[in-house]
């Protein structure tokens, strides 16, 4: 006995999907390595400022006057194209020939 058409398309979307999965599960590979957690009841905490560590707050990479640089630089680079002026066309009148019946 045979198996009804969709149930052989059930079986290859599962199938594919299985496929898919285990194919993605392999390729993701993490950026950095995640580390090992200690147990709950162990966390060490350092008792004094951790050395060679600052107190000045982080200063972010750009100012944010020079974050939107860019949109400016577009603006003031903007070309603007003049079309051409059409040629004189032939008036619809004009371009066809006038038909002859019998």
């Amino acid at each position: 006995m045979s198996l009804p058409g969709w149930a052989w398309l059930l079986l290859g979307l599962a199938l594919g999907a299985a496929g898919a999965a285990v194919f993605y599960i392999s390729q993701n590979h993490p950026s950095r390595p995640i580390m090992a957690t200690e147990p709950s009841g162990k966390t060490s905490v350092p008792a004094g400022p951790v050395p060679g560590a600052s107190s000045a707050p982080v200063v972010p990479a750009q100012p944010e006057s020079d974050r939107y640089e860019f949109y400016e630089l577009l603006k003031e680079g903007e070309q603007i194209v003049s079309m051409p002026e059409k040629a004189k066309q032939p008036s619809p009148a004009s371009a066809v020939p006038p038909s002859t019946t019998p």
